[in-house]
């Protein structure tokens, strides 16, 4: 049984390693239902995810969109509540690196099986992604 609302706590991590040549981005989060059950406890579940990319936290046009689709077998698996999604390495509509280089405060929004979830802001971490070595970083 599918949950008509969900909420989510989502957590932001960088994965970052310069010997890959397209750096992307990865989203964890918890999901439960309207009652506080969580989504996919002990039988995993697999749902639509599609992640867009703000410049304001009010923002109408989203600079990065990206979708897993159940329909195309790239739903995202939830088990026990917890799922994760790398973004910014297959087909999107903007280019991560240059949509977190040019937004000043970038807001993470969430649709899960249809449900937006309420706005996150990307915290400074990810634009390490926005560097191609860790030297750069530095000042060096």
């Amino acid at each position: 049984m599918k949950a008509s609302f969900f909420t989510g706590v989502v957590f932001i991590f960088l994965l970052f390693l310069p010997s890959l040549a397209q750096p992307g981005l990865t989203i964890s989060g918890e999901l439960t239902d309207s009652e506080g059950e969580l989504i996919g406890e002990n039988d995993s579940v697999s749902l639509d995810v599609v992640v867009k990319i703000y410049d304001e936290d009010d923002g109408t046009e989203p600079g990065y969109v990206e979708s897993f689709l159940t329909e195309e077998s790239q739903g995202i698996t939830v088990y026990n509540g917890i799922f994760t999604v790398q973004i910014g390495i297959s087909d999107t509509t903007g280019a991560l690196k240059t949509v977190l280089s040019s937004a000043e405060n970038p807001w993470l929004e969430l649709t899960i099986d249809g449900d937006t979830l309420s706005r996150s802001p990307i915290t400074s971490s990810p634009y390490v992604i926005t560097y191609n070595r860790p030297h750069e970083i530095a000042g060096n």
